[in-house]
C-alpha cells in the first residue's frame, strides 16, 4: 500500500502541487489525469525520490520513504519512465537490470531465473536476444515494464506507458498492467491522458488541476467534473458495465 500525505512541491516561486493526498491499497489501478503542465509527471518524481517535496511524505505500508535507504526504496518502488531505453543492449540485459538493488557481487541464478518468467508471463521470448532499439513502441514499453517486473516491487509507477503507442498496444500494455497488478499485489500509479483509457482499466481516478488533486471511483465521475477539470463539454456513455466519454461538438 502506498499513501501521500499533502505533497507539495515548488519549481522557484511557482508552486505545482498543492498538498496533495492520495492512498493506493495493494493490487489497485490509479489513473492519474489532468491537462499538461498540471503536475502529473512530477507528483510521480516526488514519489519515486527524483525530486524532493517541498513539504508532506510519502508512506509505503506504513514506513516513511525518506527515511529508507536507496537500495531499500528500489526494492519498493519500480518506475517505468515516458521513453525507453535508445542502447544497444538485448532485452534480456535491459530486463536484468531491474535486478540491480538485489544483486551483491555477481547475478545468481535466482536473479536470471526470475527474468525468464517474467519474460514469459509477458510473451517476450522471442525477443529477449534483440537489442532494445530494434524494438516496436508496443515491445519496447512491454520491456520496461518487465524490467520494473524483476524488482518485484510493492508499487508500480508508470509515466504515460501509452502515449507513443497504437490503439492495439495500448489496450495490451493497460491490459497487462491490471492483471499483474491484482495477481501480484501490486499497487500501481499510472499517468494517462485518455480518460477512457482509465475508465477501462482503472479502479480509481485521481484528477489534477491547478496543483491539487481529488480521487474518484470510476462510476463516480460525472461531465460536470471532467469538464471543471479539461475545460471540455462531454457526454457519458454506458455501454454494458462500461462507461464511455465523449467531446460533446
Amino acid at each position: 500500500m502506498i499513501e501521500l500525505k499533502d505533497i507539495s512541491f515548488s519549481y522557484g516561486d511557482e508552486n505545482t502541487l498543492k498538498d496533495i493526498s492520495l492512498k493506493a491499497e495493494n493490487g489497485d489501478v490509479v489513473a492519474i489525469l489532468g491537462n499538461n503542465g498540471e503536475g502529473k509527471s512530477t507528483l510521480i518524481s516526488c514519489i519515486n525520490g527524483i525530486r524532493k517535496p517541498k513539504s508532506g511524505e510519502v508512506l509505503i505500508d506504513g514506513k516513511a520513504a525518506d527515511k529508507m535507504r536507496r537500495r531499500e526504496l528500489a526494492k519498493l518502488i519500480a518506475y517505468v519512465p515516458q521513453k525507453s531505453d535508445d542502447c544497444d543492449i538485448t532485452v534480456f540485459d535491459s530486463i536484468l537490470l531491474g535486478r540491480k538493488p538485489y544483486i551483491r557481487w555477481n547475478i545468481t541464478e535466482d536473479d536470471t531465473a526470475i527474468c525468464q518468467a517474467v519474460i514469459n508471463r509477458l510473451g517476450l521470448e522471442k525477443l529477449a536476444l534483440r537489442s532494445i532499439s530494434e524494438l516496436s513502441g508496443g515491445e519496447a514499453q512491454k520491456a520496461m515494464l518487465a524490467r520494473a517486473l524483476v524488482q518485484e516491487p510493492k508499487v508500480m509507477l508508470l509515466d504515460e506507458p501509452t502515449s507513443s503507442l497504437d490503439p492495439r498496444s495500448q489496450h495490451e500494455v493497460m491490459s497487462l498492467v491490471r492483471g499483474i497488478a491484482k495477481e501480484k499485489g501490486i499497487a500501481v500509479l499510472v499517468v494517462l491522458h485518455d480518460i477512457n483509457l482509465a475508465l477501462r482499466f482503472a479502479d480509481k481516478l485521481f484528477l489534477m488541476k491547478d496543483g491539487r488533486g481529488r480521487i474518484f471511483t470510476v462510476n463516480g465521475i460525472d461531465a460536470e467534473t471532467i469538464k471543471a477539470v479539461y475545460g471540455i463539454d462531454v457526454d457519458i456513455a454506458k455501454i454494458g458495465e462500461r462507461r464511455f466519454v465523449m467531446i460533446k461538438d
